[in-house]
């Protein structure tokens, strides 16, 4: 038993890689006192390194976006792009980072070519951020995929105008249908269906619509969905008719 103990004592436990990474990583990334004064840091740095860097801060509220020279050349020739947004990157909840990505053309393999840093969920930071690209890097899109968020949607509507198509993520627009399923799909009085399967049929029609290719038979199912449904399951469908 004793040397079991003194074997266990000898291994390494999560919490020293961890230390260890977090000293390594404070040393190498954290150049200030604090966050705002590091960040200001690496905005000189990458400056001197062939970035362009917007930045704003008020009263605690702020965003940091930036670009490199390879993603600027890139960005140029691009016209799809999707804007991706990432949550829970730190302790504090409230901060998000946004990413603009692109289809590759030699690797076929999406490629980052924008980042914004920002504790501000608004349309504001997107919406100066998108302005950046347009004005100092060519960036003149087409289309942008979003993920169902209506301050990026407003924010390329408001920058970009009718020039760029706005297309949700499939993804997300099937995740915002499940939940929905789960809760606007009920019996109706005399009714005593199996919900799961009603709510399974209900979604594989609302797929077979978002695959549709063919203008006319995208607005023949909808139509066929909604006389399908809307006596039987009105507030499912009185939530699609409303987004």
């Amino acid at each position: 038993m004793e040397g079991d103990e003194q074997q266990r004592d000898k291994m390494f436990h999560y919490d020293n890689v961890y230390n260890v990474w977090l000293t390594v990583a404070k040393d190498m990334f954290q150049f200030g006192n604090n966050e705002f004064e590091s960040l200001q840091l690496w905005k000189r740095k990458l400056i001197d390194c062939g970035y362009k860097v917007i930045d704003h801060s008020l009263d605690n509220v702020f965003f940091y976006g930036f670009i490199s020279s390879w993603q600027m050349d890139i960005m140029k020739v691009s016209k799809c792009f999707s804007l991706d947004s990432t949550f829970g990157i730190s302790s504090r909840s409230n901060e998000v980072l946004y990413s603009l990505v692109v289809r590759h053309s030699d690797t076929g393999k999406g490629v980052p070519v924008g980042y914004l840093l920002t504790n501000d969920q608004s349309v504001t930071p997107v919406l100066e951020w998108l302005k950046f690209f347009r004005d100092h890097c060519s960036m003149q899109p087409e289309q942008i995929t979003v993920d169902c968020s209506i301050p990026e949607a407003d924010a390329i509507r408001v920058t970009l105008g009718e020039n760029c198509r706005i297309q949700l993520c499939f993804f997300h627009v099937a995740q915002c249908w499940s939940r929905n399923l789960a809760t606007k799909v009920k019996n109706q009085p005399g009714q005593y269906n199996n919900m799961k399967v009603i709510r399974g049929n209900i979604m594989s029609e609302l797929q077979s619509i978002m695959y549709e290719t063919v203008r006319e038979n995208v607005i023949e199912k909808i139509c066929q969905f909604r006389e399908k449904w809307t006596s039987v399951q009105p507030n499912f469908v009185e939530y699609l008719e409303n987004r």
